[in-house]
């Protein structure tokens, strides 16, 4: 699996957000989520996803054609203005306090410099992580509909109009399932990936999970 460091330098901040890694009630800047799209009137540039934006990418290939995409986001001028408010877009030349994986991770746990595995390795890391974290939830969730779904059709012999409310968990559950199985994908991807490059640094695959 290659990797694809994708560097956003932005005129409007469209960032995509996620949970903080250890404090979910904040939210910080989600490197591995393809990037909103941006419909302003600013100068559109090579940019396919934002449109008002100039990128950079830096490509570790392994030649097996297939690749994951880890994103930072710049501003392309100083912002006018800084807001707190992080979950709604902001107005033009007005910037999100908001802190990327990278700053999270750094503040974490800095780590001694001759130790320092390479930056594709460490963003390898960091996407099995975070992949591997949202699949307990999601498992949980799919649990959770599937025994309502048992419920509905339990209660579906004895009550007729329950069939539409019992017709739309059919569909949402197809979507979730739909959901945790692109996000088993990722994580195996990110998962093949660490473990590629671990080999070539270290001639051997971790047992145990560093940090990244």
């Amino acid at each position: 699996m290659c990797l694809k460091i994708i560097t956003h330098l932005l005129t409007c901040d469209l960032r995509p957000v996620m949970p903080h890694p250890t404090e979910p009630s904040q939210l910080v800047v989600d490197p591995f989520s393809n990037p909103e799209a941006c419909h302003c009137s600013s100068e559109r540039s090579g940019c396919s996803a934002h449109g008002c934006c100039q990128v950079t990418t830096r490509t570790f290939p392994c030649g097996c054609g297939n690749a994951v995409s880890y994103h930072r986001y710049t501003p392309s001028k100083p912002p006018c203005a800084f807001t707190m408010q992080v979950t709604a877009k902001p107005d033009p030349g007005v910037w999100r306090h908001l802190l990327s994986i990278d700053d999270v991770l750094a503040r974490a746990s800095p780590q001694a410099t001759e130790y320092l595995p390479s930056e594709e390795l460490r963003i390898a890391r960091r996407g099995m992580k975070y992949k591997g974290a949202d699949l307990g939830p999601k498992a949980r969730e799919l649990i959770r509909a599937v025994n309502e779904k048992k419920r509905l059709e339990s209660r579906s012999l004895e009550n007729e109009a329950l069939g539409v409310e019992l017709h739309a968990l059919y569909k949402e559950l197809e979507r979730m399932e739909a959901e945790a199985r692109q996000l088993k994908s990722n994580y195996r991807m990110w998962k093949h990936m660490k473990e590629r490059l671990e080999m070539q640094e270290y001639g051997k695959v971790f047992a145990v999970e560093m940090l990244a």
